[in-house]
């Protein structure tokens, strides 16, 4: 009898991996196209970095060329003013 493997959700363990990498993605070009400064581990030490910096311009650039990151804008909401 084969064993089940352990899911999530009805995800395996490769299908959250891939979700949890995307939406870090997500959250790293929505905050450095925000202007926000992002910290994070850089060259394998923790820093805080400004969204102009050369490595978030890369990874931009990583992106954008196709890598599975969407483009996503932020709104003001009118009735919340979040």
């Amino acid at each position: 009898m084969e064993r089940a493997k352990p899911t999530i959700c009805g995800l395996d363990a490769d299908q959250v991996t891939q979700f949890a990498r995307e939406a870090v993605a997500n959250a790293v070009v929505s905050t450095a196209r925000a202007g926000i400064p992002l910290t994070g581990l850089v060259d394998g030490r923790v820093q805080t970095i400004q969204a102009s910096d050369p490595h978030i311009a890369k990874f931009l650039q990583q992106q954008s060329a196709g890598l599975g990151v969407p483009s996503i804008q932020i709104e003001r909401d009118p009735d919340t003013d979040f």
